[in-house]
């Protein structure tokens, strides 16, 4: 066996190789013959991307479509916002058996985004001017393609329906917590002149215990109903029976200590008051003495 067949051995072993590669993995050759398959492989070229180079950039000439054997790419787009800063929107990631580039089989316009490899990155590139010197195997790839296309639109629509749902959801929920907030504020200055009307009370009545037991409750009633109204489970301002044990021991791990702190501060202040007490009556008692001749 000379040189050139050997060579010519090779390229019918990589040319089958790629067939086979192709075939089994790939939706855009459904409908290939054998003949058309290896039509098909024999104009593709084998490139490798590490991770993190550029397969294209947006804007450029939209000359060829790739295949992906192994790894994954990333497709993004880069904007200028307002203030004049660069940001970067990830579109999508592609991995194997996915095609890269394939609006230049359907439009004759430049790429409308940027390709990396996100890891290292295999693929088969095809040269559009070869595949369009092929009528058949062109209008085959455009019949798959368009498959393709309409399964994406048909995900891309289902993901743009569950998003609008998902926002429309958080600004109605947001529209409802500003209404409560409203009336959690007008709550809060009834309950502030209630205050003002029981230090005015408390000098005619005795015990206010109940009165401020009562007035608490009523306020209380008053927020869980404003809740009610808002139509939002009452999960979603923290009240729930769900780990209720786990909460109240926390609740009672910050609340004792101050409790605690609160309660020795008052003990300690209470001798230094009835001392005060005591001095002052008699400094009271000594002031209404009259006052004796030397």
């Amino acid at each position: 066996m000379n040189q050139n067949d050997a060579s010519k051995k090779d390229n019918d072993n990589s040319n089958q190789l790629d067939a086979e590669l192709i075939g089994s993995y790939q939706s855009i050759t459904i409908g290939f013959s054998k003949d058309e398959l290896a039509s098909f492989s024999k104009i593709g070229q084998h490139k490798h991307y590490t991770a993190g180079s550029i397969v294209y950039n947006e804007n450029d000439l939209a000359d060829s479509f790739f295949i992906i054997i192994d790894g994954v790419a990333e497709i993004f787009k880069k904007t200028i916002d307002e203030f004049g800063e660069h940001n970067i929107h990830i579109l999508a990631t592609l991995s194997k058996d996915d095609v890269v580039g394939e609006m230049a089989l359907i439009e004759n316009s430049r790429r409308s985004a940027s390709v990396k490899a996100k890891t290292d990155l295999s693929v088969i590139e095809y040269p559009l001017e070869v595949v369009k010197a092929k009528p058949k195997l062109n209008l085959m790839l455009i019949k798959n393609m368009a498959q393709i296309l309409s399964r994406r639109l048909r995900f891309t629509n289902e993901v743009t329906v569950k998003n609008m749902q998902q926002a429309l959801k958080e600004a109605s929920g947001r529209n409802t917590l500003g209404v409560f907030i409203i009336a959690l504020l007008w709550i809060i200055c009834l309950y502030t002149l209630s205050l003002h009307f029981l230090v005015t009370v408390i000098h005619q009545v005795t015990v206010t215990t109940v009165l401020s037991i009562c007035l608490i409750s009523i306020f209380a009633v008053a927020i869980l109903i404003a809740m009610h109204f808002t139509g939002l489970p009452y999960s979603r301002f923290g009240i729930t029976a769900k780990d209720w044990g786990k909460t109240t021991l926390e609740a009672l791990a910050f609340t004792i200590p101050i409790m605690l702190f609160v309660l020795g501060r008052v003990l300690n202040l209470k001798p230094l008051i009835k001392q005060f007490r005591h001095t002052a009556s008699r400094l009271c008692s000594l002031s209404k003495q009259p006052l004796t001749s030397a």
